[in-house]
């Protein structure tokens, strides 16, 4: 199945990224595996770690491709996607070699492409094209989030559709897109979120008016992630880190009452500078740290 990117290419000039890509067709094409006893490509390693450049190599026929694929596309490009039933994978195009069947059969004749394409490395793009078996193959990879929902409600949201909250869509204060919706146990699982949903307000599918109102919803561990423990993490650090004015780095436990009658006293010793606050209680500064202001 040839995936091809429905959105343009322009860079965003203010943050220097490609928008959010978007693929939302598929065509079956018949391609030929040219590298069939392993993958081809490098290891090595880059600033972000080990890089495993698994690519494989497909043969693929002017004929075909013209004659599956809409006329809007020329030939395959760079950056679009191929899905092989047999695999069960995505391949992202690499490089169209376009010059592989050079004078074949002693003819300049165009005959068809070579495709050099890595395993598809999702990075929250859009990818609806209709087809179950690619579209679950992203929904497993993307980042979704539980959304507990009232269970009075209306309607039944349509898997890949656009909810929202707010008078409409233009509007709205909040958007997503639906990957799976549980109406025994109403938890929506949703993806693609932009904006801040807001409990005890309504999430309205804009395909199937679906209403349900938000009751609650966990913003910090990813569906897919079985080990994304972000929740652990924030509770066990709010024992630790007090992100008060006074103390934001500091153990909690030991910062005294402050407040606007606070009045520090100053006695300097060779190693530290300690001051003592009205009810008498010690206050400890390293030397070269920032120290409060200090009434004699």
């Amino acid at each position: 199945m040839y995936i091809p990117r429905s959105t343009g290419s322009a860079v965003d000039l203010v943050f220097g990224d490609d928008p959010t890509k978007r693929f939302d067709a598929a065509y079956p094409v018949e391609v030929y595996i040219k590298n069939v006893d392993n993958f081809d490509g490098n290891e090595l390693f880059s600033k972000f770690g080990l890089e495993v450049q698994n690519q494989i190599k497909f043969l693929m026929t002017t004929d075909a491709f013209t004659r599956r694929v809409p006329s809007t596309y020329s030939r395959p490009r760079e950056g679009d996607l191929l899905w092989l039933t047999n695999f069960q994978a995505l391949f992202e195009i690499k490089f169209v070699n376009q010059q592989y069947f050079f004078y074949a059969f002693g003819q300049k004749k165009f005959y068809g492409f070579e495709l050099v394409c890595e395993r598809f490395r999702y990075n929250n793009e859009d990818v609806d094209t209709g087809i179950t078996a690619i579209d679950n193959a992203i929904n497993s990879q993307a980042i979704t989030y539980n959304f507990q929902m009232v269970s009075q409600g209306v309607g039944t949201y349509q898997l890949g559709e656009t909810v929202y909250q707010g008078v409409n869509l233009t509007s709205a204060t909040a958007t997503a897109t639906v990957v799976a919706w549980n109406l025994p146990t109403s938890f929506l699982e949703l993806k693609q979120i932009q904006g801040l949903f807001q409990t005890n307000v309504s999430i309205i599918g804009e395909t199937s008016n679906a209403s349900y109102m938000l009751y609650s919803y966990d913003g910090l561990n990813n569906v897919n992630n079985l080990l994304d423990n972000n929740t652990d993490f924030g509770q066990e650090a709010d024992l630790i880190l007090d992100f008060s004015e006074h103390n934001p780095f500091g153990d909690p436990s030991q910062v005294p009452p402050v407040n606007n009658n606070t009045e520090f006293v100053n006695d300097v010793n060779d190693q530290q500078t300690v001051f003592y606050n009205q009810d008498g209680l010690e206050v400890n500064f390293n030397i070269g740290q920032p120290k409060p202001p200090t009434k004699i």
